[in-house]
Parts: structure tokens; C-alpha cells; sequence
């Protein structure tokens, strides 16, 4: 059994987080709304990261408006941001109402 001190758990740690996130930018991810999210914290959401991203394209008669859901109008603004910010982890955090997604959310999966 290999043992560890507290220093080396550490830099693995770290080193795996690095890992992780360089395979995120190398991939294609997307940053959505977890569909049990309460909606008022979806709406705290979506209202910051419209502060920073383009959210028109889900204002009514755009294209991204239907469906008309709280949970994917937040996971677009969601989304949006963490396009621009660099896609890095922490910018899908949102107050833990969102998670990094690596299948396309706009296909519809296959069952």
C-alpha cells in the first residue's frame, strides 16, 4: 500500500484538477442549469451571467426563447458566460446550480 503525506495528496490533487480542466478546454463543454435547481437561485443565475454575456437570443420572439423554462433560459445565460470567461470550472459554478456537460445539450440524446 503506497502512503501519502498531507503535502503530496495535495499536489496530486492539484495536478488532477489541471488535468481535468485542460481536457475541458480542449473539448467541447458546455456549462448548464442542474434541472432540480430552486428557480429563484436558476434566476440569480441567469441575471449574473447576463451581466457579462449576450442572453438576447432567449428574450421573447428570438430564437433560443422556446422553450420557455427558467431552467434553459439559465442554462443558456449559463452557458454563455462560461464561453467567454475561458471555460474554465469555476466559471460553471453558479452557486452549485450548474454543472459542466460534455454532451451537447442542444441534440437530443438517444435512448
Amino acid at each position: 500500500m503506497t502512503q501519502y503525506c498531507w503535502g503530496q495528496k495535495v499536489v496530486h490533487l492539484i495536478q488532477l484538477q489541471r488535468r481535468i480542466a485542460r481536457q475541458e478546454r480542449e473539448r467541447k463543454a458546455w456549462c448548464v442549469a442542474k434541472p432540480a435547481a430552486p428557480q429563484h437561485a436558476l434566476q440569480s443565475a441567469l441575471d449574473y451571467a447576463c451581466n457579462y454575456a449576450d442572453c438576447s437570443p432567449t428574450k421573447k420572439g428570438s430564437t433560443c426563447y422556446d422553450p420557455d423554462r427558467p431552467v434553459h433560459h439559465a442554462s443558456f445565460a449559463m452557458n454563455a458566460y462560461y464561453q467567454k470567461m475561458g471555460r474554465n470550472q469555476w466559471n460553471c459554478h453558479f452557486n452549485n446550480t450548474s454543472l459542466i456537460s460534455l454532451a451537447d445539450p442542444s441534440r437530443p440524446s438517444i435512448s
